[in-house]
């Protein structure tokens, strides 16, 4: 059949934020004392006219045979004017023991938002102990709660009314997202075929409440405008950065991602039907833990720089990406919320320069180029292998309000030249 599809948006959202800000410092001996505060005025004005209409086999979705339905409408005209302040103090203790030099840092970051009369007060602190061994190694820990305080995007709340129309309003019940953190990491150096190299560990876990959930369309962030999820996110970092060409660096990364949120009180009423569609039961399904939007399980990339031994004015760059897909589903659906994942991002980038002018070259002599250091030009391949990687996707909807989802890609392979002039 034949279907159509339109969305949309006449929306202007202007903001004026404006602030004064104060920092200071203090050091004596072992102690060096850090503070500073701001005051910030924001003026923001919001106005949304939003609709999307969805048609299959020339039908209006959802389909009456009444009236025009839209498939989805949202509308809003709001206004806030509020001050914003922030302050905080640190602390940093250092000290040179027999087994190594130890460093200790603490301190509070508070502030104050009138829009929702809420008071913020949030500890941390961070370790790094740095041991006298033969071989070099550096040990690090931090902790501390931390809070996200909601900017305007965040306070907005959609209440949909009896006939589904969407409308805005700001809600001034909303909390900071609150988090606590833990980081756990080290790094080794080391020298290897004759060249520096070091290798970093990081461990975190972040566990957080107050979590306002969020949905992403291709670029758009989609907010739900409330305190509506609890939250957490652990993970570990592994990164080896070296000279595998002296003069140049390099460094090759694996991470490891495990992302999951809960919304509180969510639930989807699911139907068990028989072979002749008949329903034969009626339960309620409590989704529980789902991947957040941002859950990318695992990622590995690499970037090396090489160049000509003989001719170093000939330079080589490659950068290789390749991670897990992000987590999507079906708009606006507790059942599918985060149901799928988009394939796996792959990416490799390659690059090559020459220097065309530099500073012992005859030509420099010139009067013209007497403020100029180097010339190079450079030429870039993205994505050299042209992969496929899926962006977002495109929902279409049947008769039967079946929806289904057509990717849309990224950019193929581009080639990009630069001429880059170094001034003196």
């Amino acid at each position: 059949g034949i279907g159509k599809y339109q969305e949309h948006a006449r929306n202007r959202l202007k903001a004026t934020v404006a602030n004064v800000a104060h920092t200071g410092e203090y050091n004596s001996g072992n102690h060096k004392l850090v503070w500073g505060t701001t005051l910030q005025f924001e003026n923001i004005s919001d106005k949304i006219s939003e609709w999307e209409w969805r048609d299959s086999a020339g039908y209006s979705l959802p389909f009456s045979d009444k009236m025009v339905k839209l498939y989805y409408n949202m509308k809003a005209e709001t206004s806030l004017p509020s001050l914003r302040t922030t302050g905080f103090i640190q602390e940093t203790y250092k000290k040179n023991f027999d087994a190594g030099f130890f460093t200790v840092t603490g301190g509070l970051r508070a502030n104050y938002w009138t829009f929702n009369k809420e008071l913020l007060v949030s500890p941390r602190v961070s370790m790094a102990f740095f041991p006298h061994w033969k071989r070099d190694f550096s040990f690090r820990f931090a902790s501390g709660v931390y809070y996200q305080a909601p900017f305007y995007k965040e306070i907005r709340d959609t209440l949909t009314d009896a006939s589904g129309n969407v409308n805005i309003a700001l809600n001034s019940d909303i909390k900071a997202q609150r988090s606590l953190h833990f980081v756990l990491g080290g790094d080794h150096y080391f020298r290897g075929w004759g060249r520096p190299f070091k290798f970093t560990t990081e461990a975190y876990l972040k566990l957080a409440d107050r979590v306002e959930t969020y949905t992403v369309d291709n670029v758009r962030v989609r907010y739900s405008g409330e305190n509506d999820a609890k939250a957490y996110t652990a993970g570990v970092d592994f990164k080896l950065y070296g000279e595998l060409v002296p003069g140049t660096d390099s460094w090759l990364n694996f991470s490891l991602m495990n992302s999951k949120e809960d919304i509180i009180g969510d639930s989807y009423i699911n139907k068990i039907y028989d072979d002749d569609r008949n329903v034969i039961s009626i339960e309620k399904i409590y989704p529980g833990w789902v991947s957040r939007p941002n859950e990318q399980r695992y990622s590995v990339s690499m970037m090396f720089q090489d160049y000509l031994p003989n001719n170093p004015k000939y330079k080589m760059n490659m950068k290789f990406i390749w991670s897990d897909g992000l987590p999507f589903g079906a708009p606006r659906s507790v059942q599918y919320r985060a149901a799928y994942r988009a394939p796996a991002y792959r990416r490799v980038d390659i690059g090559a320069s020459r220097v065309l002018v530099s500073g012992t070259d005859k030509i420099m002599e010139k009067k013209w180029l007497k403020h100029v250091k180097n010339i190079w030009i450079n030429f870039e391949v993205f994505n050299l292998l042209d992969f496929e990687n899926v962006n977002s996707y495109f929902w279409v909807t049947d008769i039967y309000s079946h929806q289904y989802a057509a990717p849309n890609y990224l950019t193929s392979r581009q080639y990009n030249v630069k001429l880059l002039v170094d001034f003196k």
